[in-house]
């Protein structure tokens, strides 16, 4: 092998070395890359790309985890929610949102005349005057006076039971059968009002007993408004 070189060709071997030498580094660091790529690299990647997210995956879970209302007032808005649309409490949301349906599919299938009118067992049609009363509703306690009407005989339910029920209020009757308004007979229509106090609504109701007082003979009407005796009196 020649080894004495001329000065040309010694520069041409350092150029070509040099060249070689900048090759191997260059595959070194492409071959360390490689490694970085498939190991440390990839996990380095996916860190960052995670940190980028993180803030927004953290206000997601506290959103689902941590709601912003407290445990007290989410347990207040479920007992809240188990009250139907008529206010009667119910122990599963099924069970109320199956009532509030019923009574929308109810309310949906009623027209205006529905709400205006009352049919009774027998097929009597009259209005229904607590709906259209602007004070009847206000009323807790009744107070009734007059003779066997009033009383209900004959009737398993007397009209101030029926509004009781319907009012929800409490009844106080005091009428009496044969009852007559003036005092000329026991338990008069004129002694029971005395019993009568602190009411929201008095019904006094009398019909042909005074008339018919003695024999049709009948009690005197009057003229004078402190004489209970008479029917005018004592009214």
């Amino acid at each position: 092998m020649k080894l004495k070189l001329s000065n040309v060709f010694r520069d041409f071997k350092k150029d070509v070395e040099s060249n070689f030498k900048e090759i191997d580094k260059l595959l070194t660091e492409l071959l360390d890359i490689k490694s970085k790529t498939s190991n440390k690299y990839l996990d380095s990647l996916i860190d960052t790309l995670f940190t980028k997210r993180y803030d927004q995956l953290q206000k997601e879970i506290r959103a689902i985890v941590l709601p912003e209302m407290s445990p007290l007032a989410i347990t207040e808005d479920y007992e809240k929610s188990l009250s139907d649309l008529k206010g009667e409490r119910h122990t599963s949301l099924k069970s109320r949102l199956d009532a509030d349906l019923n009574q929308i599919k109810s309310q949906s299938q009623k027209t205006a005349n529905d709400d205006r009118f009352i049919v009774t067992e027998n097929g009597t049609i009259f209005a229904d005057f607590v709906k259209k009363s602007k004070t009847i509703k206000s009323v807790k306690k009744i107070g009734i006076i007059g003779d066997s009407v009033a009383k209900g005989s004959r009737a398993s339910k007397n009209f101030g039971k029926y509004l009781s029920e319907k009012l929800v209020a409490t009844v106080q009757n005091e009428a009496v059968s044969g009852a007559t308004m003036s005092t000329v007979k026991a338990n008069s229509i004129y002694e029971q009002a005395a019993k009568i106090r602190g009411m929201d609504l008095v019904i006094i109701q009398g019909t042909d007993d005074d008339w018919l007082y003695k024999g049709s003979a009948g009690v005197q009407i009057g003229t004078s408004k402190t004489n209970e005796k008479t029917f005018y009196g004592a009214f």
